[in-house]
């Protein structure tokens, strides 16, 4: 529709932006978006872990390429898994048998989750268990194993098993409390993300490689067979991606928030797409969408 009366930049980016909101056809509140936090979180750990599963074993057996203590020098938690370890190895118990226990039982724990039954225990567990295996193998990890571990102590600690949940027919929950102010999952994935983008930004910018387009292009060069990329195109996407970040934390409780939402969850769908990062661009889309999901859906009381 063409504009015939002039108007206020704002104006038209509210105008705008309220096109993108979804009228959802059933009812739509705090309870049941972080259910859905918490199913997508714990499918996303279930799928993630399953395709890694036999790599794992490379890493994590009695044949791996490098003895498993040996690793464990590079972890943080080499005060709590030493011991497990040397446990292990003085009463000759497999390494294999006991990987394979844990992550049957990390499976198991996982589709508790995504049914929400005994929600909070079985988050605590599949917390445990995710630390347990993914922490004996620090070199095997990266961003987003970082996040299921946040995501997983956010789905303890918060009540995420109070809709689309077993717990919710088994305690009959017909009635739910009015969700406390400062204490929200929301409002704690929004500072979360705020901080996680500005030290992330941060860095970027003072790293000369986003600036001409190095650090692109070497994630680029990754790929096989690696597409050509113009200099020029590379460099652009660096700079967008670090000032993107940059910006966020700053821009994001002004008018200009949807649109700096749809920007990043762009982003993370080119590092799940052309980069495959998936697991790393899902975790993130979907912390972003659960914080700032009421820009998005519009919520029925």
């Amino acid at each position: 529709m063409r504009i015939t009366t002039p108007i206020k930049k704002w104006q038209f980016i509210k105008a705008l932006s309220s096109r993108i909101k979804i009228n959802a056809g059933c009812k739509i509140d705090y309870y049941r978006i972080i259910a859905l936090f918490r199913i997508a979180v714990a499918t996303l750990a279930s799928i993630d872990f399953l395709s890694v599963f036999y790599e794992l074993k490379i890493f994590a057996s009695d044949h791996a390429i490098l003895p498993l203590k040996l690793g464990l020098i590079e972890t943080e938690y080499h005060s709590l898994l030493n011991p497990l370890y040397t446990f292990i190895a003085d009463h000759h118990i497999s390494i294999t048998a006991f990987m394979n226990l844990i992550s049957a039982l990390y499976l198991l724990v996982l589709v508790s989750c995504i049914l929400g039954f005994h929600t909070r225990k079985s988050f605590f567990a599949a917390l445990t268990l995710q630390l347990l295996i993914f922490r004996s193998i620090p070199n095997f990890n990266y961003g987003y194993d970082h996040f299921i571990t946040m995501s997983f102590f956010y789905c303890l600690l918060f009540p995420v098993g109070t809709a689309y949940a077993l717990d919710n027919y088994r305690q009959n929950q017909s009635k739910r409390k009015k969700p406390s102010k400062y204490f929200s999952l929301i409002y704690y994935l929004q500072t979360h993300l705020c901080i996680v983008y500005l030290v992330s930004g941060l860095s970027k910018v003072l790293d000369p490689n986003w600036w001409n387009g190095n650090a692109i292009w070497r994630a680029w060069a990754d790929l096989s067979p690696a597409p050509y990329a113009p200099p020029f195109l590379l460099m652009s996407l660096s700079l967008s991606v670090a000032f993107s970040e940059l910006l966020y934390p700053l821009l994001i409780f002004t008018k200009l928030r949807k649109f700096i939402v749809v920007d990043v969850i762009l982003i993370h769908l080119g590092i799940g797409i052309f980069l495959g990062l998936s697991s790393f661009a899902v975790i993130l889309i979907a912390w972003n969408l659960t914080a700032f999901y009421k820009d998005f859906i519009r919520e029925k009381n």
